[in-house]
């Protein structure tokens, strides 16, 4: 005589397969999660690099000191009034350093660094004749 049904067994491994899909969906979620909390941290350093260089276009390059000059914001001291153009050094837990190198008579480079939690920065750096 022929039974019909499902046995404990096939029942049992039903639920395994679908418990190792389920935790698969988490770690890509999870996964997921952490890319777009990394992506929003590295979104905001860059926009802070960039409100250096915009503040620098718009007070003027010329203005800027004419040696190398470096502001560590992760050792703070005092800005000189000019350099380096705000904001400076942390905000809402970003710390700048701003590098000033002279590069030839009239060429001088602006490099932004943005270091945030866990030891993760952004460089970025403008060259202005």
């Amino acid at each position: 005589m022929m039974r019909r049904g499902i046995t404990l067994l096939e029942i049992v491994l039903a639920f395994a397969l679908i418990a190792v899909g389920f935790i698969s969906l988490a770690t890509v979620f999870v996964s997921g999660m952490k890319l777009v909390g990394n992506s929003r941290d590295l979104s905001a350093a860059s926009q802070m690099a960039n409100e250096i260089f915009e503040r620098a276009r718009h007070d003027g390059f010329d203005n800027l000191p004419k040696a190398d000059k470096t502001y560590d914001g992760q050792v703070p001291d005092a800005p000189d009034g000019t350099f380096p153009p705000a904001p400076y050094p942390t905000r809402d837990g970003y710390t700048l350093v701003v590098d000033l190198r002279v590069v030839g008579p009239r060429l001088r480079a602006l490099r932004v660094r943005v270091f945030w939690a866990r030891g993760n920065y952004v460089t970025e750096t403008i060259i202005h004749p």
